[in-house]
């Protein structure tokens, strides 16, 4: 009876033991969840865009502009950029170059093409008639082309601060990720 006593606790400790086995940890660590990428994508652009004075403003009715921007996507939801401009009015044979820094906060939804955004900024216009201080408020629409390359049209209410020089500016462009 002892042997079989014996016997039995020898077969029950070696099967608890492989029934613990169970609980040890394995070696590898599962990886830490990330957050999407959409939160935090980060990239520079250039580009360039094109447009027109599309209300009758004075004196740049109908003017042509023209320009390019770099900036910076801090996140997927806002960036910061440089933009150069150039206007020229055929009817008052006017010609002015502005230069701006613009916030730009932008709607950016995985696996959607299009990006809807506005900005505000400031800027300085050399212009024939006379050099001051300008400011622009405006929203526009991006499309996603590919990864790297975006189509833009955008809509900006440029001013001065006196509010006695404004227009409208419409425009297409381009830009290009890196």
């Amino acid at each position: 009876m002892f042997k079989s006593i014996k016997l039995a606790a020898v077969s029950m400790l070696a099967f608890s033991s492989v029934a613990l086995a169970g609980d040890i940890p394995s070696k590898t660590t599962p990886a830490a969840p990330t957050a999407p990428s959409f939160f935090s994508e980060t990239s520079y652009y250039v580009g360039g865009f094109i447009g027109s004075e599309p209300k009758k403003v004075e004196p740049w009715y109908g003017a042509l502009r023209g320009g390019v921007n770099a900036g910076y996507n801090v996140t997927s939801f806002a960036a910061v950029e440089a933009m150069y401009e150039y206007n020229y009015s055929p009817l008052k044979a006017q010609r002015s170059n502005a230069g701006y820094i613009n916030g730009v906060g932008q709607l950016k939804v995985p696996f959607i093409p299009v990006v809807p955004y506005v900005l505000a900024g400031v800027g300085y216009r050399m212009s024939d008639a006379k050099n001051q201080p300008v400011y622009n408020v405006g929203a526009g629409l991006k499309y996603e082309l590919t990864s790297n390359i975006d189509l833009d049209v955008r809509y900006r209410y440029v001013s001065d601060f006196d509010s006695k020089s404004h227009n409208n500016a419409v425009t297409v462009g381009g830009a290009y990720k890196f």
